[in-house]
C-alpha cells in the first residue's frame, strides 16, 4: 500500500496536498479519475504490479524523484546453521564497510 510517510512530507512543496491511497491499484485508480495528478510509489512496487498487469505500463514514471533508500536482507528459515552463516555476512559486510569498500 502506500503509506502517509514524514519523508515524503518534507520532500514536498509547503502546499501540496496529499491523499493517502489503501492501495497501489487505488491509487492508480484516483489518477485516472483525475482525483490526484502525481503518485508517488515504491519503484519495486510499480514494477511488480506492470509485471502482474501489463496494462499498467501505459503510466509515465520518474526515478529522479528519491524520498527513502531501503535496505536489502538476508533472511533464512532459523537454525544453528542460518544463524552462523548469516554473522558471517554481518562480519564480512563490516569489515567491507570499514576499508570504505561498502557504504
Amino acid at each position: 500500500g502506500i503509506g502517509d510517510d514524514e519523508q515524503i512530507h518534507g520532500q514536498l512543496p509547503d502546499n501540496a496536498k496529499t491523499i493517502v491511497s489503501p492501495s497501489l491499484r487505488h491509487g492508480f485508480r484516483m489518477l485516472d479519475l483525475g482525483r490526484t495528478k502525481i503518485l508517488l510509489a515504491y519503484e519495486l512496487d510499480v514494477e511488480q504490479l506492470k509485471k502482474d498487469d501489463p496494462s499498467y505500463g501505459r503510466y509515465s514514471v520518474s526515478n529522479s524523484f528519491v524520498v527513502d533508500s531501503s535496505e536489502d536482507v538476508i533472511v533464512c528459515l532459523k537454525s544453528d546453521r542460518a544463524e552462523n552463516f548469516i554473522r558471517h555476512v554481518d562480519g564480512q559486510i563490516t569489515k567491507l564497510q570499514e576499508k570504505g569498500e561498502l557504504q
